[in-house]
């Protein structure tokens, strides 16, 4: 596919063409946390990077800034939504590489263009018993059980 197709030049004088993600309910990974960021307003924050499964041919990068000390439930939603036990501390470590589900929603509050079409997670979503239940790896046969194998 070429870089540029004279057919596109419609698409570029509107400042758009090519793929744009949905609103929806998507799959993601968690690909960062990143501790100490200070906000715009100067609030002290958690970064959590999100790989976002949208449909499209690569995953879409969505960051969700977790105010410390005032989102406890986001937080709280997060561990839910990736399968983690809230009943113990948990370091930003302990999120990195897990997936989960959430509602994603269009960040229409940054009026600006580079923004305009960018996913902003709206709320994490809890996992079913059902899905902890079909990820759970079934125990291994005992000996004598199965499929007669000799070793």
């Amino acid at each position: 596919m070429p870089m540029w197709d004279p057919n596109m030049k419609e698409d570029a004088e509107k400042g758009g063409g090519g793929w744009a993600p949905k609103p929806g309910e998507y799959e993601f990974n968690i690909d960062d946390v990143e501790e100490g960021y200070v906000s715009s307003n100067g609030n002290e924050c958690t970064v959590v990077k999100l790989l976002v499964d949208a449909g499209g041919k690569f995953d879409v990068k969505c960051f969700d800034y977790i105010a410390v000390g005032k989102a406890a439930w986001k937080v709280k939603q997060l561990a839910e939504a990736v399968g983690l036990s809230t009943s113990k501390e948990l370091e930003a470590r302990d999120f990195i590489g897990r997936n989960g589900r959430g509602l994603f929603k269009l960040d229409a509050k940054n009026p600006k263009a580079e923004y305009r079409n960018k996913l902003k997670i709206d709320q994490y979503l809890p996992l079913s018993q059902s899905a902890a239940d079909s990820s759970a790896v079934p125990p291994a046969p005992a000996l004598g059980e199965g499929d007669n194998t000799p070793f």
